[in-house]
């Protein structure tokens, strides 16, 4: 899977097209296909150093896509839900994961 990833900490030009996995998905837990991803300040800070960046290095915090898996004991969001989100960290990738009450069911 694809994302953006902050190799060294300075201004945009460190930012590359990474390639990685995500963890196995816990029972409490949504796997996301991520189809907009909410730029704001906060990433700025996280790429500069002034925030600290997830053990990743993918920033972002904040978006919308539709989910593709729920875990085994996720019964309020299910494949094909569209949802929202804040505070996932490394959002700016092809797919997130997160505990199931992170995730805003959208009309």
């Amino acid at each position: 899977m694809r994302s953006i990833k902050v190799s060294t900490l300075g201004g945009p030009d460190v930012l590359e097209v990474a390639q990685f996995d995500l963890p196995g998905l816990g029972a409490d837990e949504c796997r996301v296909a991520v189809e907009v991803v909410g730029l704001n300040y906060w990433d700025v800070m996280q790429r500069r150093g002034d925030v600290p960046l997830p053990a990743s290095r993918i920033p972002g915090v904040e978006g919308a896509g539709t989910v593709v898996e729920v875990g085994a004991s996720v019964t309020d969001l299910h494949p094909g839900d569209r949802v929202a989100w804040s505070k996932v960290q490394g959002s700016c990738a092809e797919q997130v994961q997160a505990p199931s009450q992170w995730f805003i069911r959208l009309p």
